[in-house]
């Protein structure tokens, strides 16, 4: 990955502090933790949808060490367990992995439908079947792509093959309409119901992560609560979420 890749990674400039303002795309920054940032996307694929972000510019969690990727299974599962007791739902974990791409990202969606028969429709070949994040590592170097459906046994695909925009297509086709449509009906009822959309994923991502003891506070989440409210992107929106 060379260096011009990198000083243009949206995941890096969060990282390092900046804010990426003029980055319309750039996900909310909502809290650090073991080295991994929690995001929340501007256009999630379905409500809750969570990013898990590792601050080093790596394309796969297997280019981590181990007690590295240690990490990110035991806060992808205090998330899951965080949706768990405030949604009442199951959560799917996805990551696809690169030898050299971009920067990677844990994909935590809330959903009690399982990932593995949309793979198995795509006619992808399956590598193993994986326990836990830390079975990783074996991949090292491979393209593949990982979801696990917290707390079962997952599996990684040979992710070469994959079809374009698979994760849109698997979100739309697991969850349904209702499951996913949300976004993409609000959005198309202006721009202050985006807004609206956006907040949504927010506060159910931190109704989840709200019992850490070692989160950085509800100060924090509800001033980026206030800057999202306040992005020029969205003048006019207009909501009853509150993250207090």
């Amino acid at each position: 990955m060379g260096q011009a890749d990198v000083s243009a990674c949206t995941f890096c400039a969060l990282a390092s502090g900046e804010e990426p303002e003029d980055n319309l795309e750039a996900p909310y920054l909502i809290t650090r933790v073991n080295g991994f940032m929690l995001l929340s996307d501007r256009e999630p694929l379905a409500a809750g949808h969570a990013l898990l972000v590792p601050e080093e510019h790596v394309s796969s969690l297997t280019q981590l060490r181990a007690e590295r990727i240690l990490h990110a299974e035991q806060t992808a599962m205090r998330i899951a367990d965080g949706f768990s007791q405030s949604a009442d739902t199951g959560t799917l974990v996805i990551e696809h992995g690169t030898a050299d791409g971009p920067h990677t990202a844990l994909h935590i969606i809330p959903t009690d439908e399982a990932a593995a028969p949309w793979f198995e429709e795509q006619q992808l070949q399956q590598i193993s079947d994986v326990w836990n994040l830390t079975e990783l590592s074996s991949l090292y170097g491979s393209d593949y792509v990982f979801a696990q459906q917290f707390c079962q046994t997952g599996a990684a695909w040979y992710g070469d093959e994959l079809p374009p925009n698979w994760l849109y297509r698997l979100v739309v086709e697991q969850l349904g309409d209702d499951g996913w449509g949300w976004n993409q009906r609000l959005r198309h009822r202006g721009p202050e119901i985006s807004s609206d959309a956006i907040r949504a994923n927010l506060a159910l991502i931190c109704d989840a992560v709200q019992p850490w003891k070692d989160s950085t506070g509800r100060t924090d989440l509800i001033e980026l609560e206030t800057k999202i409210v306040d992005n020029v992107d969205f003048p006019h929106q207009r909501s009853g979420l509150h993250l207090t």
